[in-house]
C-alpha cells in the first residue's frame, strides 16, 4: 500500500512539474506523455516533443528534443536539434565484473542511481543530431557537430566535424579553420535568433 501511494505522489509531482514548464514557463512547449525528471533544467525557448524521457539532464535555450528521445545526466548546448529516437547518455554495464546483470553488482537497484553507471554527456552548441542515434555515456561533442542518422557515438567529436556510421566516424569538417575560428570566437549562440542572424550574416 506505501509503495503504492509513493507511486501516485511521484506521477502527481511529475504531472506537476510538466504543467509549470507548460504554463509558467511560456517559452516551452512539452509534448504528451513527457517525462522530466525534477533535477533536469530547461532554460526557455525549449520544445521537448511527445513520448521523451529527459533525466537528470540541462537542455539550454534555443534547443529542442523530438519525439521518443531519452537523454539521461546530460548538458545540452544551444541551438541544438535532435532528432527523434535518440538516446544520449544511457548506463553502461561494468565490462570486467564476473557478472553484467545489476541483479549481481549493484546493491541500491531500483532505490538510486549509480554514478559510475551513468557518465556524463556533454553536447555542445549548435549540433545537429540526427534520428536514432545512440550517443555513450561520458562522451564530449563540440560545437556545430551533425551526427548521422542512425550513427552510434563511441569517442568525443571535436568542434564542426559530421560523423557518421557505427561506430560513428568523421567524414570531414564543416568549414575551414579560418571559419571554424570566427564561428567560436563570435559566441553567436549566446544571442537571442535576431541578434545572432546578423553576427553570421558578416
Amino acid at each position: 500500500m506505501k509503495f503504492i501511494i509513493m507511486r501516485v505522489l511521484k506521477t502527481v509531482i511529475y504531472f506537476m512539474n510538466i504543467l509549470y514548464l507548460s504554463c509558467v514557463k511560456r517559452e516551452m512547449k512539452i509534448g504528451r506523455r513527457v517525462l522530466i525528471s525534477l533535477d533536469s533544467v530547461l532554460e526557455g525557448n525549449n520544445l521537448i516533443n511527445d513520448d521523451c524521457r529527459i533525466i537528470s539532464t540541462k537542455i539550454q535555450r534555443y534547443s529542442y528534443v523530438s519525439p521518443q528521445s531519452i537523454i539521461v545526466n546530460s548538458k545540452i548546448g544551444k541551438y541544438c536539434s535532435i532528432g527523434p529516437g535518440c538516446k544520449i547518455g544511457l548506463g553502461n554495464h561494468p565490462l570486467t565484473d564476473f557478472s553484467t546483470s545489476p541483479y549481481i553488482y549493484n546493491n541500491t537497484l531500483f532505490k538510486k542511481r549509480r554514478d559510475e553507471d551513468f557518465l556524463p554527456v556533454t553536447v555542445g552548441n549548435d549540433c545537429w543530431i540526427g534520428a536514432n542515434v545512440l550517443i555513450l555515456g561520458g562522451i564530449k561533442i563540440g560545437n556545430g557537430v551533425i551526427i548521422g542518422a542512425g550513427s552510434i557515438v563511441t569517442r568525443d567529436i571535436p568542434d564542426f566535424a559530421i560523423v557518421v556510421g557505427a561506430p560513428a566516424k568523421i567524414i570531414r569538417y564543416r568549414f575551414d579553420e579560418k571559419d571554424t575560428a570566427f564561428i567560436n570566437e563570435s559566441n553567436w549562440w549566446d544571442l537571442d535568433p535576431e541578434e545572432a542572424k546578423k553576427v553570421l550574416s558578416k
